[in-house]
């Protein structure tokens, strides 16, 4: 009965849970690489439609994985790329498949 007594006087010590700071992500910087990173991939393609994994192309940035998936939601929205399985298939297993219009991004530059 002593020992118990005793500890229950021990004070206990709280851990300290350290919660990892998200540090900030630079949307322009990542929208401006994820863009170049496409095209080129487009361009040197074999197939009219290449499709990528969306955990593999979130490695090449130093952003969250879910920020690339927001930059990726944001170009399917205007027609650069398609998120293939994003309505049936869990996050980690969607892919991304560069579309085309992708070259816009080209003729942009020299304004055609």
């Amino acid at each position: 009965m002593d020992t118990s007594v005793r500890q229950n006087e021990l004070p206990r010590l709280k851990e300290r849970k350290t919660k990892k700071q998200k540090k900030p992500c630079d949307f322009e910087s990542l929208l401006y690489d994820l863009k170049n990173e496409l095209l080129e991939r487009y361009k040197n393609a074999n197939v009219p439609f290449p499709s990528y994994d969306i955990e593999e192309l979130a490695k090449l940035f130093p952003c969250d994985y879910v920020d690339v998936v927001k930059v990726l939601l944001y170009l399917e929205n205007s027609g650069m790329v398609m998120i293939v399985g994003k309505n049936d298939m869990p996050m980690s297993e969607w892919r991304v498949e560069v579309q085309p219009l992708i070259l816009d991004l080209i003729f942009d530059r020299y304004n055609f």
